[in-house]
């Protein structure tokens, strides 16, 4: 059965953190890893995502940046699955075995995803398609595929191809394809 993933940038963190009276100017280098804190928001684009019932990715308190639950992960690397050529391998970091056992193979993509630290798009958003997964041993791999929307002079569309690669370890890394 293949999903279909749509990524839309007036749903992303990068939206979220400027509505709730953050600023950057664009999408994140890096989800820190944080002790999460009463003080800390929830991030609303990806709160579905839990562990234990706790959201994986909050707000700081100061509005400064989205971070990870250090409970669920390490510090993560988002990787531009939009410019990244096929064979390149991107490192993510290292989630933690309850996020993996919580949210599955897949859930992790869709978080990950979701949540920018594998970038599908820039501008506008993109529609991905789950061509083929693997799991054993503990690991899982996925290959999507799909279009993402943007903007220079006039809108462009490109096409977007990776394999996002959970070792059992919990290292994740994202590979390009043609």
């Amino acid at each position: 059965m293949t999903t279909t993933l749509r990524v839309d940038h007036d749903a992303s963190l990068l939206v979220e953190l400027r509505a709730r009276g953050g600023r950057a100017d664009d999408h994140p280098a890096r989800l820190p890893a944080e002790a999460i804190t009463a003080a800390h928001l929830p991030a609303r684009a990806v709160e579905r995502f839990r562990v234990a019932g706790r959201p994986i990715v909050h707000l700081r308190p100061d509005l400064s940046a989205f971070v990870v639950d250090a409970a669920c992960a390490g510090d993560l690397t988002c990787a531009d699955a939009t410019r990244l050529a096929p064979g390149a391998v991107a490192a993510v970091g290292r989630v933690a075995p309850a996020t993996v056992e919580a949210l599955g193979g897949r859930g992790l993509l869709e978080l990950l995803v979701a949540a920018g630290v594998v970038l599908t798009y820039w501008h506008v958003g993109a529609t991905l398609t789950v061509e083929a997964e693997r799991a054993a041993d503990g690991a899982y791999e996925a290959d999507v595929a799909g279009e993402h929307v943007y903007f220079t002079n006039a809108e462009g569309r490109a096409r977007v191809a990776f394999t996002l690669r959970v070792a059992a370890s919990g290292d994740v890394t994202v590979v390009g394809r043609a």
